[in-house]
């Protein structure tokens, strides 16, 4: 296959899922703030991950059609809004892997720990971070940017997945112990130390979307490894192109998951489509 027909494959593809990103993430953001019930402090940061997922369809994809079917944009131009809003998605990812955590950690202490207002401002500090590592990378030499596409993503990854780790065991023990004890006190247990069947389900879906960010974001900092290792070349080029393609798709695929797997979302987006 030639580098033309894969780049008209990569527009193809890229043109589709900007399309469904640009209007479906504003659906899902639109739906929480809508909703009351919604307000909690995991839906803050789907929120922000939105919102960041709504910058690649609206941003970040065009740009890469552009240079794709031309050479008119400039490369740094499409890194740095790549980095801005993949980067906001990674932290973002990353801090509702803790936020889970903890709401099986604290138990009953989680909705006086966390709270909404607390998550607001932890969004706020992740677009801010997003933006001071941007800057940095402008400021960077090429090592130390390619260093840093390797280690920031790995390590961004490696937090969340030793999150639902510990989540996996916790609940792993609470079952076990429930097991062991005898039925008055399965039920005192349960009220206490059980998530309940609304953490249960929102700890479910994030690990969907865990597991779709890891498939979707793993291939990119393997491409800038092999570039830091042996070079750039067409292969190379096209491998890159290819794991950007597969980074932005996950932006498309997101509202899909929320909406599959959160009946609230669920339900909030139908009444708003329909109002």
């Amino acid at each position: 296959m030639s580098f033309l027909a894969i780049k008209i494959i990569l527009v193809f593809i890229n043109s589709l899922s900007s399309l469904s990103a640009t209007i479906t993430n504003p659906l899902i953001i639109l739906a929480i703030l809508k909703t009351p019930t919604l307000h909690t402090p995991s839906n803050v940061l789907l929120c922000s991950l939105a919102l960041s997922d709504f910058g690649v369809g609206l941003l970040v994809q065009p740009m890469f059609i552009i240079k794709l079917a031309s050479h008119f944009l400039p490369f740094n131009a499409l890194k740095f809004s790549i980095l801005l809003f993949s980067g906001a998605s990674l932290l973002t990812i990353t801090a509702i892997a803790v936020d889970r955590y903890l709401a099986l950690k604290l138990h009953l202490r989680y909705q006086t720990v966390v709270t909404v207002k607390g998550t607001i401002l932890v969004a706020v500090c992740i677009w801010c971070l997003a933006t001071v590592a941007l800057l940095f990378y402008s400021y960077a030499d090429l090592l130390a940017q390619d260093i840093a596409l390797i280690v920031t993503p790995v390590l961004c990854l490696s937090i969340s997945s030793y999150c639902y780790i510990q989540i996996y065991r916790i609940v792993r023990r609470h079952r076990r112990q429930i097991r062991d004890q005898s039925r008055s006190i399965t039920r005192q247990f349960s009220s206490s130390c059980v998530p309940t069947i609304g953490q249960g389900k929102s700890i479910t879906t994030m690990y969907y979307i865990h597991g779709l960010f890891v498939l979707c974001v793993m291939p990119s900092p393997v491409s800038m490894l092999i570039h830091l290792v042996h070079g750039i070349d067409l292969g190379l080029v096209i491998y890159i192109f290819f794991s950007w393609t597969i980074l932005f798709v996950n932006s498309a695929l997101n509202p899909y998951l929320y909406c599959w797997k959160i009946p609230e979302i669920r339900l909030a987006v139908k009444s708003l489509i329909k109002f």
